[in-house]
């Protein structure tokens, strides 16, 4: 099991390297025969290119993007970027999705945040896998 596990963040780790354009040829083949063969690691894949767009602009990326895709996108990001999950990425990307968060608050491991409806305030502190909305999203509404 922990075999299984060491080898799924290898390749998890592949293909971020991937997004990034950090892979040699050989390396290269390799991530994209891993991502011919995985729905799940083409998902991830789909995911870094989100998270990293939301990074890189500051924007609100995910106007577009349905409630169920932010929620299963913090899901994954739970599993994906677990080492890094509670550092400074989480609340400009949760800004970026439309939550209102104060001053100086720190969020992570929230889970079924209604993004459009939600504001944190100042100081406020946001973590713990703590359930801040409807856990429940189906076709787009909670």
């Amino acid at each position: 099991m922990k075999q299984m596990i060491e080898n799924r963040l290898e390749t998890c780790e592949r293909v971020s390297a991937l997004a990034d354009g950090h892979l040699d040829a050989g390396q290269l083949n390799s991530a994209l025969q891993n991502l011919a063969d995985d729905a799940e690691l083409r998902a991830d894949w789909n995911a870094y290119h989100a998270i990293g767009e939301v990074l890189r602009n500051g924007e609100r990326a995910a106007a577009g993007a349905s409630a169920a895709f932010v929620d299963r996108l913090m899901a994954m990001s739970l599993v994906i970027l677990h080492p890094v999950y509670a550092t400074l990425y989480v609340v400009p990307f949760l800004r970026a999705v439309g939550v209102k968060i104060g001053h100086r608050a720190e969020v992570s491991t929230a889970r079924g945040i209604n993004y459009e409806l939600t504001e944190i305030g100042d100081e406020s502190f946001i973590a713990d896998g703590v359930l801040v909305g409807d856990g429940e999203i189906r076709r787009n509404m909670v």
